[in-house]
């Protein structure tokens, strides 16, 4: 049997199942997965409706960040799932070629919901504030209020004033997204090394009441 320098590198598709991972709790089939990526680039727009509203009500406010929490999570779901088989199998045109997918997905993506932090930043304190007063449940949401309107007091120069609001709100919204997204790997990670764990204590159990 090789062993350390002499040990042969396995390729994925020579590596035993029960050893991968079952990503089958994102999606079942790959199939299921390309779908929903589809669909969440054309269902944007559940979101983008509020364009423009953010400002006329604590309620219109709390139904659009509601909206945005849920799409989200959706999106990181899939981004999840391609990050993972690539991953897994780096060398994979096919897990290459979706994680391009869904980098470009992203990308028009977060333009399009780039308004969100646009609209938050216009407006001021006290309305932000009665609105957290007029409907409790915006309170989910205050750290993320609270930190966009840290940002609005940065001074800047009065001529890149609108260039560097478009680089704050940009960053901002992909720190936030990759904060969520390295969470819900790392937690998933995690799940799947204590299966591993589990199994083989559970195999060599066995193995010993045989003997």
């Amino acid at each position: 049997m090789a062993t350390g320098a002499n040990a042969k590198r396995l390729q994925r598709s020579e590596v035993p199942l029960k050893q991968t991972w079952d990503l089958r709790d994102l999606f079942t089939t790959n199939k299921e997965w390309e779908n929903e990526l589809a669909a969440i680039q054309l269902e944007v727009s559940v979101v983008t409706e509020y364009k423009g509203k953010l400002g006329t009500d604590a309620e219109t406010l709390l139904n659009c960040l509601a909206t945005l929490e849920k799409f989200q999570q959706r999106i990181i779901r899939a981004a999840t799932y391609a990050s993972l088989r690539a991953s897994a199998d780096g060398a994979d045109p096919k897990n290459q070629a979706d994680a391009s997918k869904v980098s470009a997905t992203l990308a028009k993506i977060g333009a399009e919901l780039s308004f969100v932090d646009s609209e938050l930043l216009t407006l001021s304190s006290e309305t932000i504030n009665r609105f957290l007063q007029e409907k409790p449940e915006l309170r989910t949401y205050q750290k993320m209020l609270d930190d966009l309107l840290e940002k609005k007091h940065i001074p800047l120069p009065r001529k890149s004033r609108k260039h560097w609001q478009h680089l704050v709100k940009y960053i901002m919204h992909r720190r936030r997204f990759m904060s969520e997204a390295k969470h819900l790997i790392c937690n998933f990670h995690r799940y799947m090394i204590k299966m591993v764990m589990n199994c083989q204590c559970q195999q060599h159990s066995m193995k010993t009441a045989m003997k």
